[in-house]
């Protein structure tokens, strides 16, 4: 009996001593590594037309053109692929949201009267079944400048 005894609280012991092994030696290396930083893809519309699987779910940045004709919807367009664009959902606290909406309601509402430019910060989605497929949801809005046409 003295013998199973001391084989349990053994078999204990260890099981002990590698628990706290383990959580001594791998939680400190999850406390103490730095977040990874998200850092945007820095690219162009044009690179994300032309292949949007690669930029699905990422986090980039571009500079193009912001479209607003009217109330029917946003998006943001690249002289370089003129013939394409990305829809753009600006996110309620988007960075310089606020600039942007008093830039298109300046003058007539829309971008009938101006041009828009900026860099966007900002998730993309490609979503060929759905509508619009191409879809920019804006975090963050960079350098913006306002030309009337």
């Amino acid at each position: 009996w003295w013998m199973l005894m001391n084989h349990n609280l053994y078999r204990s012991f260890w099981k002990f001593a590698v628990i706290c092994f383990l959580s001594l030696s791998v939680c400190p290396v999850y406390a103490s590594s730095p977040k990874r930083a998200h850092v945007p893809i820095s690219t162009t519309l044009c690179a994300i037309v032309q292949n949007p699987r690669l930029f699905d779910r990422k986090l980039v940045t571009f500079k193009a053109q912001y479209d607003m004709p009217g109330l029917e919807g946003s998006w943001l367009n690249d002289q370089g692929c003129s013939d394409v664009n990305i829809a753009a959902d600006v996110l309620d606290d988007a960075k310089s949201g606020d600039v942007l909406r008093n830039a298109y309601q300046t003058g007539i509402l829309g971008t009938s009267d101006k041009t828009i430019t900026a860099t966007w910060v900002g998730i993309f989605r490609w979503q060929p079944k759905q509508a619009p497929k191409r879809i920019l949801y804006v975090r963050e809005i960079k350098d913006l400048t306002v030309a009337s046409k």
